[in-house]
């Protein structure tokens, strides 16, 4: 690990609204606490981002709905730290940031926790020919049945044919539900909503270039 990346994950571990779960046991994510629902204070509803990276779009959120609260998961809290800090320097007490991996996911939140979630161009582990890595295969759409409340919608935008081939088959496979799938979001007629007035940085790239964007709204 580079000197650069080190100091941003030791920037990270001070940031207060950045929290990195203590693990216990790696192989069994047993954790030294787990999250503590009274953290932002009020009963509000909770959305996740899923592997949140940079913390951008969840930061947007947070902006625009007050009236919610929001948690950006990812494991690389180097990468958070834009977030958190855009974050603090706008006083957004609505929004923090769990330094965790997806696999965590029910071993440190409660069940039936999360209101709706966003999967925002995730890694989709184009090389592997199982899918067991993406986060919409069949291990990783069990965790989100035990943290989610049931029905509550999940949003999937993606540039990769594959992930989003493999997630119109694999969500129906494992009991979950497709609403809206579209291979060509900016096509779409309807009203999207934030997930159309929402781009992040490498969203509005893929745009520039030309790139479809797929979408998919599912719930388990």
């Amino acid at each position: 690990m580079g000197k650069k990346k080190r100091r941003k994950y030791a920037a990270a571990d001070q940031t207060s609204n950045i929290i990195s779960p203590r693990l216990i046991d790696h192989q069994r994510f047993e954790f030294e606490s787990v999250w503590d629902p009274s953290y932002f204070g009020n009963d509000h509803t909770v959305v996740a981002e899923l592997g949140c990276g940079k913390g951008e779009f969840t930061v947007n959120l947070a902006r625009k709905h007050p009236e919610k609260n929001f948690i950006g998961i990812d494991i690389k809290s180097d990468r958070m730290l834009m977030g958190a800090c855009a974050a603090q320097a706008e006083h957004l007490t609505n929004l923090c940031f769990v330094r965790l991996r997806i696999e965590g996911l029910a071993a440190y939140f409660p069940d039936h926790y999360f209101s709706e979630g966003y999967i925002t161009f995730p890694d989709p582990h184009e090389s592997t020919s199982n899918g067991k890595r993406r986060l919409t295969s069949g291990r990783f759409l069990a965790l989100y049945k035990q943290v989610f409340i049931p029905g509550s919608p999940i949003h999937l935008k993606t540039d990769s044919d594959i992930l989003y081939d493999f997630s119109r088959e694999s969500i129906p496979e494992n009991n979950g539900v497709l609403h809206i799938v579209t291979d060509d979001l900016y096509a779409e007629t309807r009203d999207l909503g934030d997930i159309t007035r929402i781009q992040t940085t490498y969203e509005k790239r893929y745009l520039a270039r030309e790139k479809s964007i797929k979408y998919i709204a599912f719930s388990i």
